[in-house]
């Protein structure tokens, strides 16, 4: 099979994303962070812990 060609999402359809249960956009409202709080530690924790491997 081919490469997936992925679809431009309507504006509409981003407001609907959730992640863990909640919105993004209340996420972001919340935080002022682009990602949930635990993501970020996540990403920084394997930043810092796997980068090297």
């Amino acid at each position: 099979t081919g490469p997936k060609v992925y679809r431009k999402m309507k504006a509409s359809e981003q407001k609907n994303r959730k992640v863990f249960g909640v919105p993004l956009l209340q996420s972001v409202q919340r935080s002022g962070k682009p990602l949930p709080p635990s993501i970020l530690r996540a990403m920084e924790y394997l930043k810092a812990e796997c980068l090297d491997q």
